[in-house]
């Protein structure tokens, strides 16, 4: 530098502004160089729902399972656990995504429920490419609506027939195989127990209430005589035969004789809780009773045929897990429903005896078949399980099953006959099939 360059660079850092920006320019750089790196770049933290609304140890497997996904995934999780009926998720779950609501990601579906809400659920295929192969066949036949995957089965069930195994064993009576074998049986043990005092006991029990499970009920009956399927894959009413006129008639004559009157608000938990107390012989229902009632000594049965040369039925039950299509992260959902339906939280399932696994290796392993007497015939049940017709009737499915329930149901409270139940059943059913007829 020159001897004038000197005195001129001298003038301008004595300048005020000079020594202002100066100072600014230093604190700048001494602030970038100690702030911490996390307050330069802020990462937001992923939220999603998931109902798992499941009753017994399913809803607390779900839940835990989930907690626990979130906590390794670093997700804000919302779970909902709200004791509701099927209607009335049915009728929550039609409102969120009929309005395309973000607000649910992941829930549970009946069996019936992929074909009502296809048009608003997620395609799965991308993320389960070897379900056909890993999870029981006729579920995810189920779960396949117009070629699209739209739900994974996470607890299976199917409907069977439990039975005090001491009470037969007493009477020297051996498990029916009929419907005429099982009133027979349950009528013989009903009047030796009276005789002896057990007043309030009764044969036969099943949820004979205007609901759902009425529905699964009738579908058996009309199974086991050979009166399957009532709408076919055509979508055409073949209610109005013999052999449904005389599965109602066969369900008729129980009523007073070997089954209480009561059973007409029976639901689920009300038939249990009747079978717990010691007051049924035989007990209709889903393996999930079995938490409930195992305290008894029991067995499980398939369901009776209707004759000797008829068909032991069942109806297919269990809850599926879907993701809604406006979920706003659709692979953390898929991650977290990879995680549910995994070999780790279907083995927890199938352990507790609380639920029955939707992996078909499960069924191979002896600690699964043996912590739940109804495991080792899952297999043989749902090979004859019967699929509700909803994969035909769509979006109408809940009015069908409700004008089934509401028919039979006065059936059995003797306030129509069988024969006028179903020529109203066939037409309200035929009316309702313009909509459904390939």
């Amino acid at each position: 530098m020159d001897t004038e360059t000197k005195p001129r660079a001298a003038l301008l850092a004595s300048l005020p502004f000079v020594k202002l920006l100066t100072l600014s320019l230093t604190a700048a750089v001494v602030l970038s160089l100690t702030a911490p790196a996390a307050e330069a770049v802020q990462v937001v933290q992923p939220s999603l729902t998931i109902d798992c609304s499941f009753t017994g140890y399913a809803g607390d497997l779900c839940e835990q399972t989930s907690r626990a996904w979130a906590t390794r995934k670093n997700v804000n999780l919302k779970i909902e656990r709200k004791k509701l009926t099927s209607t009335e998720k049915l009728r929550k779950y039609s409102k969120l995504l009929g309005a395309g609501s973000p607000e649910l990601d992941v829930f549970g579906v009946d069996i019936t429920w992929p074909a009502v809400f296809h048009k608003h659920l997620l395609e799965l295929k991308n993320y389960f490419p070897e379900a056909a192969t890993r999870y029981i066949p006729l579920y995810i036949q189920n779960n396949t609506v117009n070629g699209r995957l739209l739900a994974i089965p996470f607890n299976v069930s199917v409907g069977m027939m439990y039975y005090r195994t001491d009470l037969l064993k007493k009477y020297g009576r051996t498990p029916p195989e009929t419907w005429e074998e099982l009133a027979d049986t349950a009528a013989f043990i009903q009047e030796k127990e009276r005789a002896a005092g057990n007043r309030e006991l009764w044969g036969y029990v099943f949820q004979a209430k205007a609901y759902e499970g009425l529905t699964c009920n009738f579908l058996e009956w009309v199974g086991s005589y050979q009166g399957y399927p009532f709408i076919d894959d055509h979508g055409k009413v073949r209610i109005n035969t013999s052999n449904v006129q005389t599965a109602l008639q066969t369900a008729l004559s129980w009523m007073g004789k070997i089954t209480p009157p009561e059973v007409l608000n029976f639901a689920e938990r009300d038939s249990h809780e009747f079978y717990r107390q010691g007051k049924a012989v035989f007990l209709r229902a889903w393996p999930s009773a079995w938490a409930e009632i195992s305290m008894v000594p029991t067995g499980v049965l398939l369901i009776p045929k209707g004759t000797s040369r008829g068909t032991h039925s069942s109806t297919l039950g269990g809850w599926s897990l879907a993701i809604s299509k406006y979920s706003r992260h659709p692979q953390l959902a898929a991650d977290l429903l990879q995680t549910l339906t995994g070999l780790e939280a279907q083995t927890q399932l199938a352990l507790t005896g609380g639920g029955s696994p939707s992996l078909s290796i499960l069924y191979d392993r002896p600690e699964i078949l043996k912590a739940a007497p109804h495991h080792p015939l899952m297999m043989s049940l749902l090979r004859n399980a019967l699929l509700r017709p909803s994969k035909i009737t769509r979006a109408d499915y809940p009015e069908v099953s409700q004008e089934i329930w509401t028919e039979v149901h006065k059936v059995l409270a003797r306030e129509q006959t069988p024969l006028v139940a179903i020529s109203k059943m066939h037409e309200k059913l035929e009316e309702r099939s313009t909509r459904w007829k390939k």
